[in-house]
């Protein structure tokens, strides 16, 4: 490629990098870019990506080296969200201490969004169930109708 202007604007607001070129790249350019996930902006007219100055700069000074970067930065990215959702998954479970009939022991617990600890199905005593009422279907017929009346007047 001969020497060119290529302007390497920062964008705050989406976090990313714009590359502006006075002329279309060679398509070995091109190509580094795609392989490094630039994609074309037709509106704004710039290959726009989320690489650093200096690595965009790299990219375009040896494009060869392209696909290299994109596998560590897949690599980088992946051990990131890894960690976070460790951190993520460690955050939400505590220790509480069940109670029971028998001495007490500890138990894990996984936190709800209020805060409320459930223990899990192993840990807990079985709950006898509740009986229910049973419903007559004359005394919900009365009592629509005893609401139907309240409601007219």
């Amino acid at each position: 490629m001969a020497t060119q202007k290529i302007r390497v604007l920062t964008n705050a607001q989406f976090n990313s990098t714009e590359i502006y070129f006075p002329e279309k790249p060679n398509a070995k350019v091109l190509e580094a870019l795609k392989t490094v996930k630039y994609r074309w902006n037709f509106t704004k007219k710039c290959w726009y990506g989320f690489l650093s100055a200096n690595e965009v700069k790299d990219v375009l000074m040896h494009p060869d080296k392209a696909q290299a970067m994109a596998e560590t930065k897949a690599k980088e990215r992946a051990e990131m969200w890894a960690k976070k959702k460790a951190e993520k998954k460690a955050e939400n479970v505590v220790e509480i201490e069940v109670a029971s009939e028998t001495p007490k022991t500890t138990g894990r617990a996984k936190l709800t969004e209020r805060g409320k600890a459930l223990v899990s199905k192993s840990e807990s005593k079985p709950q006898a169930k509740k009986s229910e009422p049973e419903l007559n279907f004359d005394d919900v017929k009365k009592a629509s109708k005893q609401y139907a009346a309240k409601s007219k007047k």
